[in-house]
């Protein structure tokens, strides 16, 4: 399932589309049985997303570096 959904997402972005991926946890958990932003981010950069240019935000972050992620984004950066 994880592949289509990666094939899904590399189609559109290759179409021109960007796309963006919800994680429910800043951080690793034991009691969650799911991913961390930045266990994905590193996977999805060094591996399934390596030729596109990726980031990550996340609430911990400060303004700031949030604020200058999201006009990254806009301005189609990532």
């Amino acid at each position: 399932m994880e592949d289509r959904v990666n094939n899904f997402i590399k189609k559109h972005i290759e179409e021109g589309r960007q796309a963006y991926i919800v994680c429910p946890l800043v951080e690793e958990s034991e009691e969650v049985d799911a991913k961390s932003v930045l266990e994905l981010f590193e996977k999805y950069q060094k591996e399934t997303f390596s030729k596109y240019k990726v980031a990550y935000i996340h609430g911990k972050l400060k303004q700031k570096e949030k604020d200058n992620i999201m006009e990254n984004f806009k301005n189609r950066r990532y």
